[in-house]
């Protein structure tokens, strides 16, 4: 469901030039009708901009328990499409961490983090 939505919104992204509102809809896709943004959503939107997140989160199957020393990271065959992907800039315990996904959904964990690394 979560590559479902993340489809969707990356459908609608450019007509709103990458920077999602807070509210937005539309008919239908399929026939090639637009996408509109509500006349008085906020353009962008923080909360509509850390839905990416969430979905790189999801797509990533990343989830970390600090106190448990445990990072985990499997990534979700729904959304293959994204993959290969590499995303750099993220931080766990105060540590830099890298996640890279080949192509057929093998990833790579990179950081000094003191976790053990779930795949």
């Amino acid at each position: 469901m979560a590559a479902r939505l993340a489809s969707g919104l990356l459908a609608a992204a450019p007509a709103f030039g990458y920077r999602l509102p807070e509210l937005f809809g539309g008919s239908d896709g399929r026939r090639g009708e637009p996408v509109l943004a509500y006349p008085a959503a906020c353009r962008p939107q923080a909360w509509s901009a850390a839905g990416a997140i969430a979905l790189v989160q999801a797509a990533l199957g990343l989830s970390a328990d600090v106190p448990a020393g445990e990072l985990r990271v499997g990534p979700h065959r729904g959304f293959a499409d994204w993959f290969p992907m590499r995303v750099t800039g993220l931080c766990v315990a105060g540590h830099d961490l890298e996640v890279e996904v080949e192509a057929d959904g093998t990833a790579r964990v990179t950081t000094e983090a003191p976790v053990r690394r779930l795949l």
